[in-house]
């Protein structure tokens, strides 16, 4: 154990520059680099006469710089010209002892960033005071198995992404104040944090509070206060229970609460200007003296509390006071504890709670002549009524739209993303138009609009009704804007034929068409939550190209009932146009979805990245190219290929997976270049003309029966059979041959029944290799090998050049 004295100003200091290092304060420089076992001393005499000098620290997180205790001043005496710490990108400070900062003459600089100091120590007993000298980006971390740090003085920390992390080890706060980006226990350790009665502010957003490892943690809040006054906190709590804690910030934003903690009083500060804060629960959560959601509440200024999950409730425990409650919404929030049933003003119901008291529903009507954005001061009671603030519409209210009231011609936006019950324009008769431009519409009821109306804007009209059946009724209005269903366990109903200019989204719930034709540009579902399409005898059009126009890549949980018909219409020749349905996951026979691709001289893809899913696909009227080689596929049902179209070749199987019923497959004279594979228990594969099949192709047969088109010859590349399953190979019409065609190479079938088949072309054709194929009758080409028994009765017949006895 050493002491090391920087001398000479500026320098730099890593693992092993030895060229400001001293053995004595003042002394000569080229003492070796401090290790863990030395400490470093900053004094008058670190620098040259009483000028600024900089520590340039390039330690790595393999090699840092490091010491044992950390400090300034001593027999030296204090600091005398301000010393600047300096960093880069990823440099490390490891301190094994104590740490102290002087209150004046250090400062710290990062050009970078996660940089860090890191305390080491494995015993206890280790101060950490900074003196309110603000440490700026460097992250401050515990990671000392058995080590206890205690702080010295308050903590200082002013850039929002750099935390206080305790890995191993024990931190206490010794009731001392501390601002920086966040704390965290992010790595399996074991930890103690001991809060005392210390006032804590961090100012970080995505990980205000992170304890996102905490089996190895023992947390004791003690009587702190912890305040989170960024935009968008995340806390989380990992289920920890803690003092006192106050969301701040009083803007739009969003305020995340992940674990299941408990908290002695929990507040969220009102918002100070029209507009919606969000609390949004991942967990249960339990307060036990006073909950605060937002006390200075108007009616457009809200707080809405949700759980991160649509359908799934969060239960608040409040064993304690509720704060003055107005002007809030709640959606899938459950109350309970001694608090009882909660009460307020101005209450909004976005569906799927319990414990609380909302306002009835009311019916408004818009009366402001000139239009406006939806949270002006413009709501009516009764039609040309008086207005109020206070009448804004709500989750569960209705809002009328009418003649009366609103100019020919004008404009209403939709710029917050407010929750509104019903909407009702279905009496308007001058033109108007609804602006969905920047935030999304959160509708829970039904919708209803007329011919006057054109619905525009970028946003998403998001139908959320969880558990009701929402109606849409366009009445031929012009719709622009997307759609969103979510709604669990709810439906969205179309009242009729519906068009969208953009992309419609079922996330969860079930999109009722009502027996009706959804046009849009695109259609989107790629999610495990429970979804159904309701076809009836409606279909879905879609219109766009270039672009992903049927994005289920994951089919898992989807369902439908009806006629699962999705056309593509669109024309022209720009672009590919992509459908994935069960790329990667969940599609199956029973969910897989029908496509007719009708117009368009473009590129076609039905894959993305995966083994797609399809039932009956019909390319007739198409032009363009079909990709569809680049990827496996399972197939359901009926393939139909256009003459005019072009189709590429590649080395993954196409797979017809059938397993009930007959799939027509009519190849229209264009040659397949790519392998088939038929594959479906009990299913039946018919070709409806001659196949042609690249020469290198395989053409297997797996499960199922494969027809060939009666007296055509199909031509295939290498014919094999797999599994031990019995498996049938015919001609489409009994007792009328198809012709099998195979270049060269030698077939060895197996486990095959074979009836009404000539095979040819030059290969060999053996049936011979195991007892498992059967002649059923009229077949040529064969070789069966040893006479099969038939009935009990003999026959001879030729076969190739020469003569074989064969009993019936």
């Amino acid at each position: 154990m050493a002491d090391r004295y920087w001398v000479g100003g500026a320098g730099t200091w890593d693992a092993t520059t030895t060229t400001n290092w001293s053995a004595t304060s003042g002394g000569a420089g080229g003492a070796s680099a401090p290790t863990s076992a030395d400490n470093v001393i900053f004094d008058a005499n670190s620098n040259t006469g009483t000028g600024a000098f900089t520590v340039t620290v390039t330690g790595t997180s393999a090699a840092p710089s490091t010491c044992l205790d950390f400090t300034t001043g001593g027999a030296g005496g204090a600091l005398d010209g301000v010393m600047t710490i300096a960093t880069a990108t990823s440099n490390f400070i490891d301190v094994y002892g104590s740490l102290t900062f002087p209150a004046t003459n250090l400062a710290f600089s990062q050009t970078g960033s996660n940089s860090s100091i890191r305390f080491k120590a494995t015993t206890t007993g280790k101060t950490v005071t900074t003196n309110g000298i603000d440490v700026g980006n460097l992250a401050i971390i515990f990671d000392g198995v058995g080590g206890a740090w205690t702080l010295g003085s308050a903590f200082l920390s002013s850039i929002n992404t750099r935390s206080i992390f305790v890995q191993n080890g024990t931190f206490n706060t010794n009731n001392y104040t501390i601002s920086c980006g966040g704390l965290a226990v992010s790595s399996v350790g074991t930890q103690a944090i001991n809060l005392g009665s210390s006032t804590i502010t961090l100012i970080g957003a995505t990980n205000a509070v992170a304890f996102t490892e905490t089996a190895g943690l023992t947390f004791n809040a003690g009587t702190s206060s912890i305040t989170c006054n960024s935009t968008t906190p995340t806390f989380n709590g990992g289920g920890q229970t803690f003092y006192n804690v106050s969301f701040t910030n009083p803007n739009t934003g969003i305020t995340t609460i992940n674990g299941a903690n408990t908290f002695n009083n929990l507040s969220q500060t009102s918002r100070s200007a029209t507009g919606i804060r969000y609390i949004i629960l991942g967990a249960n959560q339990t307060v036990s003296g006073t909950l605060t959601i937002g006390a200075a509440n108007t009616s457009t200024r809200r707080v809405q509390v949700q759980s991160d999950t649509i359908g799934t409730q969060r239960t608040i425990t409040l064993n304690g006071t509720l704060a003055t409650l107005a002007d809030c919404d709640f959606r899938n929030i459950a109350t309970a504890g001694s608090a009882g049933t909660w009460t307020g003003t101005r209450l909004g119901n976005g569906l799927g709670n319990s414990g609380i008291t909302f306002d009835a529903a009311k019916t408004v009507y818009w009366n402001l002549a000139t239009g406006g954005t939806l949270q002006l001061t413009a709501w009516a009671l009764s039609s040309g009524g008086a207005v109020d603030a206070n009448n804004f519409p709500l989750a569960q209210d209705k809002a009328i739209i009418e003649d009366t009231g609103l100019n020919s011609g004008s404009t209403l936006s939709y710029t917050t993303p407010w929750w509104i019950g019903e909407l009702d324009i279905s009496t308007r008769t001058l033109p108007m138009t609804f602006n969905n431009s920047t935030n999304p519409g959160i509708i829970y009821k039904n919708v209803t609009l007329s011919s006057a109306v054109t619905m525009t804007g970028t946003a998403a009209l998001q139908f959320v009704g969880q558990g009701t059946t929402q109606i849409l009724d366009v009445n031929t209005a012009t719709f622009v804007p997307p759609m969103v269903i979510n709604s669990p366990s709810g439906t969205l109903q179309l009242a009729e034929n519906t068009t969208c200019s953009a992309i419609v989204t079922l996330t969860s719930g079930t999109l009722d068409l009502n027996n009706n034709v959804l046009t849009a540009n695109a259609f989107s579902s790629s999610n495990s939550n429970t979804r159904v399409i309701a076809f009836g005898t409606g279909n879905i059009t879609l219109t766009g190209n270039a672009a992903t126009v049927l994005a289920m890549q994951t089919a898992t949980n989807f369902s439908y009932t009806g006629t699962p018909t999705v056309n593509l219409t669109y024309s022209g020749s720009t672009g590919t146009r992509n459908i994935a349905f069960g790329t990667p996951t969940g599609g199956t026979e029973s969910n897989a979805l029908s496509f007719n691709i009708s117009a368009g001289s473009d590129i076609v893809s039905i894959n993305s990245g995966g083994t797609s899913s399809a039932k009956n696909i019909n390319f007739t009227g198409f032009t363009g190219t079909l990709a569809f080689a680049s990827s496996p596929r399972a197939w359901y049902g009926n393939l139909t290929i256009s003459s005019g179209m072009t189709l590429t070749a590649g080395t993954n199987a196409t797979t017809f997976a059938g397993t009930s019923g007959t799939q027509q497959i009519t190849t229209a004279g264009q040659t397949l270049d790519f392998p088939l594979t038929f594959n479906g228990i009990g299913g039946t594969f018919a070709f409806q003309d001659a196949l042609t099949q690249g020469s290198t192709r395989a053409f297997t047969i797996t499960n199922g029966t494969v027809q060939l088109k009666n007296s055509v010859t199909s031509t295939v590349g290498a014919f094999a059979t797999s599994g031990t399953n019995q498996k049938y190979l015919q001609s489409t019409v009994a007792g009328s041959q198809a012709t099998l065609s195979q270049a060269s190479g030698t077939v060895n079938a197996s486990y095959l029944t074979i009836r009404d088949i000539n095979a040819t072309g030059g290969a060999t054709f053996n049936a011979y290799t195991d007892q498992s194929n059967v002649d059923a009758g009229n077949v040529e080409g064969w070789d069966f090998g040893i006479s099969p028994i038939v009935g009990g009765v003999e026959y001879t017949y030729s076969m190739r050049s020469f003569t074989q006895s064969r009993r019936f």
